[in-house]
């Protein structure tokens, strides 16, 4: 089924998603992934559920998922694909350690977000997931804090995840000048900025100063980066590092993905999402399945 769209309204348009439930991710062995986060999730209270070939956890309205892959779909190199949780602020360190006892290589860096100005801690886990700690207070009973995608139709996707789904903007950053001027502090070492919000990108009227046709000549910018807020839980979308190998177009159920509520039931979101962009979507159970023009993974859960 494909989404159509309708004629303009000067309705307002209602959101379909009210908040981030959820990620589904890929892994190779679930016993060792389960001993990763359990380090990560043991404050929060919930529990695992298991089958022959998933892992989940659930912590109240929550849920984080794992599906066994013989070759996992993640993105472990300078990629903006993460996902953030919430741990108290006095375990944080402890944390750490413990990750970092199990193997795992843990980098602080900020980010761009007015959230995310202070040092965060940054690790894979064991099959290239990225993970970041968000010190939280303690009582704090959210989970999942955020999740991030790469795009390269900025402003098709933004329309989706924006008008589409119901997101409202939380912030962005790349087009102010002071913007500008942070990416030359981190080219010059100055800022230990998270690898994805910075490139080094020369356009056609820095050849011209520079005087040279040599690619490899950088030029530090901003990348391009929204959020998006659902409730208490937001999305970011990050103007894609490089190219990567898409799944199959007729794939709307895989992984990685993120997973929305909505308090519509699942009758009435499909005739929602129906009147929306035009994307193909797919019913699953009491879910809708949907994959964006970059090949990331969406889904919406109905109510029950």
């Amino acid at each position: 089924m494909t989404l159509e769209t309708e004629k303009p309204t000067d309705q307002p348009i209602p959101a379909i998603a009210q908040r981030l439930s959820g990620v589904v991710l890929d892994a190779s062995d679930l016993g060792r992934t389960q001993a990763f986060y359990q380090e990560i999730f043991q404050h929060a209270g919930g529990a695992w559920e298991s089958s022959k070939t998933e892992i989940t956890y659930r912590a109240g309205a929550q849920t984080v998922g794992f599906v066994r892959r013989g070759r996992p779909r993640t993105f472990e190199d300078d990629s903006g694909y993460h996902t953030a949780y919430r741990v108290p602020r006095a375990r944080l360190d402890e944390i750490v350690a413990k990750l970092t006892a199990l193997g795992a290589a843990v980098d602080w860096w900020s980010e761009d977000s007015p959230r995310e100005q202070d040092l965060s801690a940054y690790a894979l886990d064991p099959d290239g997931n990225r993970v970041q700690l968000v010190p939280a207070a303690d009582g704090d009973l959210l989970l999942l804090d955020h999740a991030t995608i790469e795009i390269f139709q900025f402003d098709y996707c933004q329309v989706i995840y924006g008008n589409g789904l119901g997101g409202t903007v939380d912030s962005y950053h790349g087009w102010r000048w002071t913007e500008q001027l942070e990416a030359r502090r981190w080219a010059a070492g100055e800022i230990p900025s998270a690898p994805w919000t910075k490139r080094m990108n020369p356009g056609y009227r820095d050849f011209l100063v520079l005087g040279t046709k040599d690619a490899r000549k950088g030029v530090p910018r901003p990348n391009t980066q929204v959020f998006l807020r659902y409730g208490d839980t937001r999305i970011g979308l990050i103007s894609a590092t490089r190219n990567r190998q898409e799944p199959r177009p007729d794939i709307l159920h895989g992984t990685p993905r993120l997973v929305f509520a909505s308090d519509l039931p699942v009758s009435e979101l499909m005739e929602a999402l129906a009147a929306r962009q035009p994307l193909p979507i797919e019913r699953g159970g009491s879910s809708v399945f949907l994959r964006d023009p970059d090949g990331n993974y969406a889904e919406i859960m109905g109510a029950s």
